[in-house]
């Protein structure tokens, strides 16, 4: 191949890993512990490992959480965005 190892974010190639992508959405999974957490506990091997027949991953992980940037009203769950 052409690289041997490398980091890269799922995210960033749209519609690849459509599982994966939904650690991309704003409010999902409680937080970075829990969803590191749940990926440690098997997250990854039951339902994710399919989309990565191609690669061998060594480390899975799930940084700060995506967030809504907005310039008046804090969102923090689904019930802020109403109205």
């Amino acid at each position: 191949g052409i690289a041997d190892i490398s980091f890269f974010m799922p995210g960033y190639t749209p519609g690849r890993f459509p599982l994966t992508s939904v650690f991309d959405l704003p409010l999902i999974g409680g937080g970075t512990c829990t969803v590191n957490t749940a990926f440690a506990q098997g997250v990854f091997e039951d339902y994710l490992e399919g989309e990565y027949k191609d690669a061998k991953m060594l480390i899975f992980f799930v940084s700060e959480p995506f967030t809504f940037h907005t310039s008046k009203k804090k969102i923090e769950s689904m019930a802020d965005m109403k109205g």
